[in-house]
């Protein structure tokens, strides 16, 4: 699959000249997603996208949100593991895609973490057993919020974090995922399982 899904969002931004150049020396092509898609990878993988149209309560309020809400949202499906690529979407996106979502058992928490994310109605639905959230470290807007990272605790997932643990691996598996990180890099074994409780060897205690 030689192509770039994006949402067409200013279309003749100057930006987007060198990723037409690097579109075109790659012989790949660039869709526009005005609807939710769904597209074949290869191998056996598929992808579906979402995105949400802001109608009614996904009417972004204040500051960057309009464009954050805009984020296509992946859900990769790859043998019996579906990974969730969130982009930025806050919760107004959130509530206007909730009755399309579909659970992943890995999730790319949408919008670093913040606060305007990733509410409860959210994560239950999606019901992620890995959360892992893309922030740096001591970064001046404060993400992830404490309060997000509590939603998906509690709701059972694994969650980490580059800002403290650096870039993060993960192999999926039947049984679950293997993660490693920069800061632990002996791979740890992440069950699939709401019930298991394994050690990093990967073995039950």
């Amino acid at each position: 699959l030689r192509a770039l899904f994006e949402n067409g969002s200013d279309a003749r931004g100057a930006w987007r000249d060198p990723i037409r150049a690097g579109l075109a020396g790659a012989r790949a092509s660039c869709v526009t997603v005005r609807g939710d898609t769904t597209a074949l990878a290869g191998a056996g993988a598929r992808v579906r996208l979402l995105r949400a149209e802001g109608n009614g309560s996904a009417v972004p309020r204040q500051g960057n949100a309009a464009e954050n809400n805009r984020s296509l949202v992946a859900f990769l499906r790859v043998g019996g593991t579906v990974v969730c690529f969130a982009g930025d979407v806050e919760h107004d996106a959130e509530v206007e895609l909730f009755g399309r979502v579909e659970p992943a058992t890995v999730m790319k928490v949408p919008h670093h973490g913040s606060k305007t994310s990733s509410d409860s109605a959210w994560v239950a639905a999606v019901k992620p057993r890995l959360a892992l959230i893309s922030c740096g470290e001591k970064n001046r807007f404060g993400h992830p919020d404490r309060r997000t990272v509590g939603r998906y605790l509690l709701a059972g997932a694994r969650v980490f974090r580059t800002d403290q643990e650096g870039a993060i691996r993960v192999t999926p598996t039947r049984e679950g995922a293997w993660v490693s990180t920069r800061a632990h890099p002996v791979p740890e074994l992440v069950s699939w399982r709401s019930d298991s409780a394994l050690t990093p060897s990967g073995r039950s205690p």
